[in-house]
């Protein structure tokens, strides 16, 4: 998988160098910016949540500054392909990478050659929790009795998961290693692929993005039973935070779901703070909280560009000790 991931990079990064344009901005490209189209590369497929949220920012860049943002969807390599092409592009602020978790927990686990020095951070766009659920009409109403029953009968307890080396691989690994259990751990394909399990009784938990679940616990066949957050979602205001029943699953450091717009490295100091205060904007618009309360995530409070640059730093370590901690094997 590593020698996948870094070829696919390598020969993303070779294409972009091959392109028309490559190199440092030109000086007349900083003096009126944006004068045409921003392309965001989404390094997912289409109608997955990330490409969702960046096309959302679409309508609000053409209403705000009459500016269009055009989404290419470059997938593979578990976002590493799109958005090595992002940070290979020219630096000249008009192309953008919709960068995430995954393509932290890509450069931690050393599957991927481009590292944080080699990108300009513009802004954090998305922070989503990671929340542990059950079949609302299941024999679980609690994590507890989850844990005890598996604690009774070790393994029984089937756990659905989707993807390898991500925040819910970590979050999880760490509430069995603190809860002193191990579940019965049954990877998917994707996070509906859980729901789906779940909701036909063949799994008994799942872990994913809370987004992922927000369509199925309005209706109420979907019951969370912990959220791996610093402190309760307001969309979901009456599940518990991990550490509320006891569990310290922050103990590795900042680790969380989180999605943020990237540019390449070089970029001209005048058109990354234009870039910054435009998201910005956006991101502080009625519209986008209104959209963030509905897809059940929040946008970090951070007050400039070293905030971000912290922030950023600190998940990027929580991931590398939490390689370090649970190795895939």
């Amino acid at each position: 998988m590593k020698k996948v991931v870094l070829y696919a990079t390598q020969i993303a990064l070779l294409i972009a160098m091959l392109m028309p344009g490559y190199g440092a901005p030109s000086s007349k490209s900083t003096i009126n910016f944006p004068t045409r189209e921003i392309k965001l590369i989404v390094p997912w497929s289409p109608g997955g949540a990330n490409d969702i949220n960046a096309r959302f920012l679409q309508p609000l860049f053409k209403e705000k500054f009459n500016v269009n943002i055009v989404v290419e969807n470059v997938a593979g390599g578990s976002s590493g392909v799109g958005i090595t092409q992002a940070l290979s592009a020219r630096p000249d602020g008009y192309t953008l990478g919709y960068a995430s978790s995954s393509y932290l927990a890509l450069i931690a686990q050393h599957m991927i050659d481009l590292k944080l020095d080699r990108m300009e951070l513009i802004c954090v766009a998305v922070e989503e929790p990671i929340t542990m659920y059950t079949k609302a009409n299941s024999k679980y109403s609690s994590l507890r009795q989850v844990l005890e029953t598996n604690k009774a009968n070790p393994g029984s307890i089937k756990f659905g998961k989707s993807g390898t080396f991500t925040t819910s691989y970590i979050f999880s690994s760490l509430l069995q290693r603190e809860a002193g259990t191990k579940f019965t751990a049954i990877p998917f394909d994707g996070a509906s692929r859980v729901v789906t399990e779940i909701l036909g009784g063949h799994i008994d938990v799942g872990i994913s993005n809370i987004g992922d679940i927000m369509t199925q616990v309005k209706e109420g066949s979907i019951l969370p039973l912990v959220v791996f957050a610093e402190k309760r979602s307001p969309v979901i205001p009456n599940t518990p935070t991990a550490a509320e029943l006891g569990y310290d699953v922050f103990s590795l450091g900042k680790i969380t779901q989180a999605s943020f717009i990237v540019a390449p490295k070089g970029l001209d100091p005048k058109v990354k703070t234009k870039l910054m205060s435009m998201f910005r904007e956006v991101l502080a618009s009625d519209k986008y909280k209104e959209f963030a309360a509905q897809r059940g995530f929040t946008i970090p409070d951070l007050k400039g560009e070293e905030d971000l640059n912290q922030y950023i730093q600190n998940v990027n370590r929580g991931f590398e000790v939490g390689a370090k901690e649970f190795p895939i094997q």
